[in-house]
């Protein structure tokens, strides 16, 4: 008796639902930044983080401090973070927050996302 798996387009069901799971996680990822600007307030990515099992890692572009990945066969997602004072002399202004986020496959970028935002301000 042989046993076949359903296979799409040349992937097994298996492979397609963890091609699936890691798009809805980035998209998730995308949405808790979106969330971070619109509430001028980086917790809800740090919140999507911890939430999510995200690794500390190297930031890998020159720009960036600080790195978290989540890793899933050859699946990845990066997330970059940094921030930049935006203050003048005389003139404290809130910091100025940059995420860029990357889902890759085998070390190729599927899909990428950029945003930046003012931390909200109190004064």
């Amino acid at each position: 008796m042989s046993h076949s798996k359903e296979k799409a387009f040349g992937y097994t069901s298996s492979t397609l639902r963890g091609i699936y799971q890691m798009l809805e996680l980035f998209e998730l990822a995308v949405a808790a930044v979106k969330d971070a600007d619109n509430n001028g307030d980086t917790k809800p990515i740090d919140d999507f983080i911890a939430s999510y099992g995200f690794s500390k890692c190297p930031a890998e572009d020159d720009r960036y401090m600080w790195g978290h990945e989540r890793v899933d066969g050859e699946y990845r997602i990066l997330i970059q973070y940094r921030f930049y004072d935006t203050s003048k002399a005389f003139s404290i202004q809130p910091d100025m927050n940059v995420y860029l986020l990357k889902l890759s496959k085998d070390g190729q970028i599927i899909k990428e996302d950029f945003a930046k935002f003012l931390d909200r301000s109190i004064y």
